[in-house]
């Protein structure tokens, strides 16, 4: 029997199928992240510290190039959340807190925008800013920035219809974006931009209601400055990537887009779409999206860190242009019910099979084999942990050293994934060290190393060097790490 002859919607219809589509296909692609040795790992050692010490660290105490060095740890508070949650239930729980998290940011707009566009034009819309952000997912504090940045599109759409209770809400958004994550920066930018757009779209009159709307900076200031570095604090922590020569020239994050790059492709595909649907329709563009979004559409050009950021702006202009084609608003028809509970029963199927707690049950490629990527040294780290004390001194691989802070807490290292901290005369000595310049064993002397742990995929010319040496003799290998002591060094091993 149809129910529509009762004059019920039957369930799932397409609409209900539409309405699910982007937050579950979001949270099956998230659930399915593995964690990278990068960065994750020195975050998770500092809230373990954080909770422990109960203070947070003002100085550096993970490397021995940089030991008491002033350290502004501005990301804090997600560090102790990390920590408790991974305390709580292991990986799996953090993988899917992560998928949660950034699955709920996006899950915002499409849900204020799919009562006022229509769910197709929510759900594409919310598609193509979540593809431009999609290489930025990867498990780490800045999840947070996803969330805060979908509340933020929340608030300033509520701003824009009138609702004045909004202006004071991004107090407390940034008060937890500043002591979270460095996403704030952008968040704050995309306010000010916003707030220009909306200022040229209705002029200075009245004046009072567009100086309503900028007190919404004020607000937000003064949630930035409630931190425990203070507004100073937070600015020099800001000021500290751009005064780093490294941080642009070698971080890959903070790299220029490029259609060499998969996100590249995307950025120019998404801002294409929205190019052309202005080109061919009807729709005029207000000020209010334009700014913002054009203006980080340049950042991102400049470095794609700044690409998810404008992924999130491009939902409400994308969705405004196709919300002028009249075939994306045509009501739904609600489809066959049999074929739209089996659509909606494989998606539930996909979802569960994703679940991070059902790895290694799961042959792959239905879910991914491990927690970790395949580029995390577990095992080699293990060697390391044990061969060397803490008056050891390790060159190790950028994104191994983020892991062993962890892995190994009794073992400092030469440098890390906190690329503003190390200045750049350190960094020459990294790469010179990684290349095999000819110097490469007087700055290893220099820096008194006594163990080199490598990744062969990243760092061939220095295992190929110092498997030449007469100073350095192997004593482990796998497919992920290679280590290399000092003959200096206790005894025995082989330099096979």
């Amino acid at each position: 029997m149809n129910d529509q002859h009762h004059g019920r919607t039957p369930f799932p219809s397409l609409s209900h199928l539409w309405w699910l589509l982007v937050p579950l296909g979001l949270l099956i692609l998230l659930n399915r992240s593995v964690i990278y040795p990068n960065d994750f790992w020195w975050h998770l050692r500092t809230g373990a510290i954080i909770l422990s010490e109960k203070h947070i660290p003002t100085t550096d105490r993970f490397s021995f190039t940089r030991a008491g060095a002033p350290w502004i740890n501005q990301a804090w508070l997600m560090q102790i959340a990390l920590y408790l949650i991974y305390r709580l239930g292991d990986l799996p729980l953090t993988i899917f807190t992560h998928a949660l998290t950034i699955t709920l940011g996006y899950t915002l707009p499409l849900l204020y925008l799919g009562a006022r566009r229509g769910i197709r034009v929510a759900a594409l819309a919310t598609a193509a800013g979540a593809a431009a952000g999609a290489y930025n997912w990867s498990v780490r504090p800045q999840m947070i920035s996803f969330l805060l940045f979908g509340c933020l599109i929340l608030l300033l759409e509520w701003e824009r219809e009138g609702a004045t209770w909004a202006r004071y809400g991004v107090g407390p958004l940034f008060l937890l974006w500043g002591n979270a994550h460095g996403g704030f920066v952008f968040g704050l930018a995309a306010l000010v931009l916003y707030l220009i757009g909306r200022t040229w779209d209705r002029g200075l009159r009245p004046w009072r209601t567009t100086l309503a709307s900028w007190s919404m900076v004020v607000w937000a200031l003064l949630g930035l400055s409630l931190n425990p570095q203070g507004p100073w604090g937070l600015l020099r922590y800001v000021l500290g990537f751009f005064r780093s020569k490294v941080t642009f020239a070698a971080n890959e994050e903070f790299l220029p887009l490029t259609l060499r790059q998969g996100d590249g492709v995307l950025f120019f595909v998404t801002l294409g779409l929205w190019g052309t649907l202005l080109v061919t329709g009807r729709h005029k563009p207000r000020w209010t999206r334009v700014v913002p979004l054009l203006t980080l559409a340049l950042a991102a050009l400049w470095s794609r860190r700044a690409s998810p950021w404008y992924g999130f702006l491009l939902i409400p202009a994308l969705a405004d242009a196709l919300a002028a084609h009249p075939a994306l608003t045509k009501p739904l028809p609600p489809g066959r019910v049999w074929v739209n509970r089996g659509i909606l029963l494989l998606l539930l199927v996909a979802l569960l099979l994703s679940l991070p707690w059902l790895r290694g049950h799961i042959p792959p490629p239905l879910a991914p084999g491990s927690l970790v990527s395949k580029t995390t040294p577990v095992e080699g780290m293990q060697v390391l942990c044990a061969r060397a004390d803490s008056s050891a001194r390790v060159y190790g691989y950028q994104a191994f050293n983020a892991y062993q802070i962890w892995a190994c807490p009794h073992l400092p290292v030469f440098i890390d994934t906190r690329i503003e901290l190390y200045p750049p005369a350190l960094w020459e000595a990294y790469f010179r060290l990684e290349g095999a310049r000819f110097d490469w064993e007087e700055i290893a002397s220099r820096y008194h190393l006594t163990h080199l742990f490598l990744s062969p995929a990243h760092q061939p010319d220095l295992v190929e060097a110092a498997q030449r040496s007469s100073h350095w003799r192997r004593v482990y290998q796998d497919d992920r790490s290679v280590l290399f002591e000092s003959m200096g060094v206790g005894g025995g091993g082989s330099n096979d």
